[in-house]
């Protein structure tokens, strides 16, 4: 989710030239009650089963859960792990903690990655979940009403706060001693054909 934007003046031969997008990606779920006091962890999904970025990290420890499949796609094992090892144990512990019966439904759209619903229930059927009807996501599912445009602002916006000038010279000096003498030479020799 790196700005797709930049600043270019009007003046700028090359601002209109396409440009490929990172193809680096993760896939992020959302869930909360609808008052919104009650938010889980996102899941976050990637492509390594345990990503460079976490070694010497506690995983635990991190504001949202990281599984992995080889296309960063949500699938029907990762979601019905998380479901029981994750929403139901969370939302138990939310309505204990209200004093409320321990009865929920989880409305989801009807993404082909997620298990049929007689799956996705507990022994005791208080909380299951409920597919909203087909080709209706994005008239009446909730997140995709403001909450993830608004989500997406709120991480861009940190995103580019957390990148600074000394940032960009760190990541400028690594590249540039990741190029190897014989690729100077090279690029040299074809220009002086």
């Amino acid at each position: 989710m790196l700005p797709d934007k930049t600043l270019a003046a009007r003046t700028d031969e090359r601002k209109k030239e396409e440009y490929k997008q990172a193809k680096d990606h993760l896939a992020f779920t959302q869930n909360n009650k609808v008052t919104g006091k009650h938010k889980l962890k996102p899941l976050c999904i990637g492509k390594s089963r345990m990503p460079r970025c976490f070694h010497q990290v506690n995983v635990n420890c991190l504001s949202f859960l990281y599984k992995n499949s080889k296309n960063y796609w949500m699938t029907g094992e990762i979601f019905e792990q998380w479901f029981f090892t994750e929403f139901v144990p969370s939302v138990r512990k939310h309505l204990r903690a209200k004093r409320l019966e321990e009865k929920a439904i989880l409305l989801l759209d009807n993404c082909p990655a997620h298990p049929p619903a007689e799956r996705l229930k507990t022994r005791d059927s208080k909380i299951q979940v409920e597919y909203l009807p087909k080709n209706t996501t994005s008239k009446i599912q909730p997140l995709d009403q403001g909450v993830i445009a608004i989500f997406k602002q709120h991480y861009r916006r940190n995103l580019v706060r957390k990148l600074t000038i000394k940032d960009f010279f760190y990541i400028g000096g690594d590249s540039w001693n990741l190029l190897c003498a014989e690729t100077i030479n090279h690029c040299w020799m074809v220009g002086l054909r």
